[in-house]
């Protein structure tokens, strides 16, 4: 689960456009937080 989790974000920041990746950086924030916990 966390290598799928890191691939997708991996895959994700590469796109350019700001307004495209800030709701997915919020919610990457929130599932690393979340894990950092769960740990």
């Amino acid at each position: 689960m966390p290598k799928a989790v890191i691939t997708f974000i991996a895959d994700y920041s590469k796109c350019e456009s700001l307004e495209d990746q800030t709701p997915f950086i919020i919610i990457a924030n929130l599932i690393f937080i979340s894990l950092m916990f769960l740990v």
